[in-house]
């Protein structure tokens, strides 16, 4: 079984599960199913347990699984940042007791759900290339997907009604949108996370779309910077360890996908761009 196609298994698993016990067992017989030799032993032995019948009380619901081996579950089953905080709420359910706090558990539950049953749209070179056409489709979840054309120009203003009209276009020859009477209406099977990416040949599509955004956000600094309460723009340069470097990104990248969680609504009133760049500049070489 392919990576891709062991990933949406594991969603699937995720979303179906109600409790954190439903979702290790389905997670573990996916992985019985496709890797022989995996066991409640072998699981029990990468985590550090040393008693055979750990995990059956676990999955029999006699014990509750320790925070602490989260972060190896989400290794061996290869979880990433939107699953691993998936599988880490439903265990925060399972251990709750406060009715406040559970629906909070619940509502974040439901809020990524969305996100892990969406699929990843393959954006095409067309796409990718107008950074404006991105921002427009974007914009149909401020009205219910399926904005009017004077919707939309309220919005982005008349001076763009040229640019609006040519992503439109893009946007309904990419079969992303269909014109209706009196409005337009995104495709529900195309419906998703855009993702930085298109297909495994086309690995310049994540550059390419991150410099667009980022040469576009040069030409919004001037506008936005010196207003800290709407927006964020800044720049520094850091001397830190090489051994820190790489646990620091990893930490980086989880707070930007929680801040990203936190924010997405499905009655936004609102679009906002997030650009980051983190990177080395040079490394330290022993003479």
């Amino acid at each position: 079984m392919s990576r891709k196609s062991e990933g949406a298994i594991t969603k699937s698993i995720l979303v179906a599960s109600s409790s954190f016990t439903e979702a290790l067992k389905g997670l573990i017989g996916q992985r019985q199913e496709s890797q022989s030799g995996f066991s409640l032993n072998a699981l029990g032995r990468r985590l550090g347990v040393k008693s055979t019948g750990y995990f059956s009380d676990v999955l029999g619901g006699r014990r509750k699984l320790p925070k602490k081996y989260l972060e190896v579950l989400n290794e061996v089953f290869h979880l990433d940042l939107a699953e691993a905080e998936y599988l880490a709420l439903l265990l925060d359910l399972d251990r709750e007791k406060d009715t406040e706090i559970r629906e909070e558990i619940v509502d974040k539950l439901q809020r990524l759900s969305r996100i892990l049953g969406q699929p990843v749209l393959l954006l095409s070179e067309r796409i990718r290339s107008s950074a404006f056409a991105l921002e427009v489709y974007s914009a149909f979840g401020l009205f219910d997907s399926k904005p009017t054309l004077r919707q939309l120009l309220k919005f982005f203003g008349r001076e763009r009604i040229l640019d609006l009209e040519r992503a439109i276009r893009v946007l309904v020859n990419e079969g992303m949108i269909t014109r209706k009477r009196d409005s337009f209406e995104s495709v529900e099977e195309k419906r998703g996370v855009m993702a930085l990416k298109t297909s495994d040949d086309a690995k310049g599509a994540p550059a390419e779309y991150a410099r667009n955004a980022l040469l576009e956000a040069a030409q919004a600094t001037e506008q936005w910077f010196g207003r800290p309460n709407e927006a964020i723009v800044g720049s520094s340069v850091l001397s830190c360890r090489a051994d820190l470097y790489p646990e620091k990104l990893k930490e980086f990248k989880e707070i930007i996908y929680k801040s990203h969680l936190e924010l997405e609504s499905s009655d936004a009133d609102m679009l906002v761009r997030f650009n980051i760049m983190v990177y080395p500049l040079g490394k330290r070489t022993s003479e």
